[in-house]
């Protein structure tokens, strides 16, 4: 039997390191942005569409730009929503 074979599929350890040494390994955090931006989206999404899943696209200068103006747009209509309460309300 190779070693792949004996380790185990979640954490990737066998169980003859762990009778050879008990503190051979040792838990550590590792965040990956991605998945983090991915779970963010998801979770962002409510009830997603039945199979959907979220993918993580290169940004390009053009995909940059459009994102620029869709903010540009959204903080120039909270300005004026704003504006119109305050107009409103004075």
């Amino acid at each position: 039997m190779s070693y792949e074979a004996e380790k185990c599929s979640l954490c990737g350890t066998a169980d003859w390191e762990w009778e050879e040494d008990r503190y051979a390994y040792e838990p550590v955090l590792h965040q990956c942005m991605g998945c983090y931006y991915k779970s963010v989206y998801y979770d962002s999404l409510g009830k997603p569409p039945a199979g959907a899943t979220v993918e993580l696209q290169k940004v390009t200068p053009q995909m940059a730009a459009k994102r620029e103006v869709r903010e540009l747009k959204e903080i120039q209509k909270r300005k004026a929503a704003k504006a119109a309460a305050a107009a409103k309300e004075g």
